[in-house]
């Protein structure tokens, strides 16, 4: 049989560049939103955050597995140009073997689903690395809710 799957909320911001707010603003669950983002702080500028979650019950699996996050996200600023939005598992500063990108466009926000894989034999709390390009127009992206649906070992 498959795995338990347990859906998990960040724990912590580990670290972000322009975008402002706590970790209470991405924990809701991405098809149940509240009303609260981490917003960018200037236009032009590229976002980056990373999250990390507390482990799951059970322990999360340390074979090197796909793993499901679910993350809210929209495009803000003028302009229609679509921004590049990528994610990255880690566990501890161990980076993941692979990434995904996605491109975010205008017209408000939306739920995106990543299948990342977790590095082998790393130590430490699972992470989730996102990404957000600048467009030409001033675009950018803002996060509004993260979840790990972490599958147990």
């Amino acid at each position: 049989p498959p795995p338990a799957v347990t859906s998990m909320a960040p724990a912590a911001i580990v670290y972000a560049t322009n975008l402002r707010g706590s970790v209470d603003a991405i924990a809701d669950h991405p098809l149940d939103p509240d009303r609260n983002w981490l917003t960018r702080d200037h236009s032009g500028e590229v976002t980056f955050v990373r999250t990390d979650f507390a482990d799951p019950p059970g322990g999360a699996s340390q074979a090197p597995r796909a793993q499901e996050f679910r993350v809210l996200m929209r495009r803000t600023g003028s302009g229609s140009d679509a921004i590049q939005v990528c994610f990255r598992a880690l566990r501890g500063t161990t980076e993941g073997p692979d990434s995904q990108c996605v491109h975010l466009g205008p017209g408000g926000a939306f739920p995106i689903d990543v299948k990342l894989t977790l590095p082998p034999h790393a130590a430490g709390h699972v992470g989730l690395r996102i990404w957000a390009a600048s467009s030409a127009s001033g675009g950018g992206a803002e996060v509004g809710a993260v979840r790990w649906f972490a599958a147990a070992a």
